[in-house]
């Protein structure tokens, strides 16, 4: 077992070499709920040759019992969007991937906007994102120490990926934030239109039934996109 004493013996034992090699702790990397509860519960002895990313022991516990996080957020009073969300999907799994694997997107994020995402705090972490001067390096440990948007970010950090990161996939999964937000607007232009009356106020009738036409144009792009061969 992961957490057994063999294993963490042996873990010990890999970092001590390693650290005497190179002349400073490790840095050790977890992408598991397993992974997270063996760090957890064995820190002090790992900090001797490691260095991770984890919180306290409360904090870790939130991370894990998924049926418990929403809650526990709720109680630290922090933006956490429900991870179970499946309108929210598309936008947690764009963070996701955009954490772990950034150089899968293009230098424009694909055209991803913080007004194409719906929930508050993942409009948040991806403007952040997207205003950091440089992308590369620990920016993401920087985004892990923010008071308000670090337990997203670490959550975020240590859910599976569902496929290889690629660009394609990057690009698949940036469409489905775009698509769902063009949904909206259409859905917003929709009734803005039926509220218009063609008769009495043709010239903006006429630039709002042209504006859904493209609209819907982009739609029909998007979802060819989103729906590529590797989703």
């Amino acid at each position: 077992p992961l957490d057994s004493p063999a294993a963490v013996d042996a873990l010990m034992a890999a970092g001590h070499q390693l650290s005497q090699n190179l002349g400073r702790r490790i840095p050790l990397m977890f992408g598991s709920d397993d992974a997270l509860e063996l760090v957890g519960r064995q820190r002090r002895r790992l900090e001797r040759y490691f260095l991770f990313l984890v919180n306290d022991a409360e904090v870790a516990v939130g991370l894990i019992a998924k049926d418990r996080f929403q809650a526990f957020g709720q109680q630290r009073g922090l933006p956490l969007p429900d991870p179970r969300d499946r309108r929210l999907e598309a936008e947690r799994g764009t963070l996701r991937l955009l954490l772990r694997a950034p150089a899968a997107f293009t230098a424009t994020l694909n055209d991803l906007t913080p007004e194409d995402f719906l929930d508050p705090a993942y409009r948040e972490l991806f403007t952040r994102i997207r205003d950091l001067p440089d992308r590369t390096g620990g920016w993401a440990q920087q985004l892990a120490d923010d008071p308000e948007l670090g337990q997203l970010v670490i959550t975020l950090a240590v859910e599976p990926v569902l496929r290889e990161p690629s660009e394609a996939y990057a690009a698949e999964y940036a469409a489905g934030v775009r698509l769902l937000a063009t949904a909206r607007q259409i859905d917003a232009l929709k009734s803005r239109l039926q509220r218009t009356n063609p008769v009495e106020d043709q010239p903006a009738y006429n630039r709002m039934f042209a504006a859904l036409v493209d609209l819907e144009a982009r739609r029909k792009q998007l979802l060819a996109l989103a729906t590529g061969p590797s989703l």
